[in-house]
């Protein structure tokens, strides 16, 4: 994985970060029309880049913690392992035999990582947006309508999504290491 990849992902994490940093701020503040930056706004985003990468690697980390245990549970599926130990003890060996014998996939588990990095990144964005809109709706900051109800569905709706993608994408990212080791052993057997 290339360094501009991870650099890509970890805004696009922190994106959604400072959003509901935003949400959390303006609730605090007790909502109310927002300010325009007008000509201005490009200043304001390049300024606030070094900000967005800072709250995209807390949730990154974040996401890892909540995650690894799931990761284990999947993968010791996926090989018939007793522990996690033992899943580790044969995963990490295949792994390793896959990045190394096999370039074009090589580049499939990037783009899946990749995928799973920014899912599950946006699970955590999405318990905290959706947390940040809740209290703005209990505390009655958005206008008359369905405005509120519609950011908290959809918030909930994208953090639901991107849960299924993690646990899918997981599963299956597991699956082609062991497939692909196991093809590679007998190919050089």
């Amino acid at each position: 994985m290339s360094t501009t990849s991870l650099f890509a992902e970890i805004l696009i994490i922190g994106a959604g970060a400072a959003l509901a940093a935003c949400v959390w701020i303006w609730t605090i503040l007790g909502g109310g029309p927002l300010p325009s930056l007008g000509e201005d706004a490009g200043a304001v985003g390049l300024a606030a880049l070094p900000f967005v990468y800072f709250l995209g690697v807390l949730v990154d980390r974040w996401g890892d913690v909540l995650f690894t245990p799931v990761d284990a549970l999947l993968g010791r599926r996926v090989y018939r392992a007793a522990s996690v130990a033992a899943f580790h003890a044969v995963y990490f060996p295949d792994h390793r035999l896959v990045r190394e014998e096999s370039g074009p996939l090589s580049a499939v588990l990037d783009y899946a990582k990749s995928r799973i990095r920014i899912c599950r990144g946006w699970v955590v964005n999405s318990a905290l947006l959706a947390a940040g809109v809740g209290t703005a709706l209990a505390q009655g900051l958005f206008p008359e309508g369905p405005t509120g109800a519609l950011a908290l569905g959809g918030t909930v709706g994208v953090g639901l999504a991107s849960l299924v993608v993690v646990l899918l994408d997981r599963r299956e990212y597991v699956a082609k290491v062991k497939r692909q080791a196991a093809w590679i052993r007998q190919r050089v057997s």
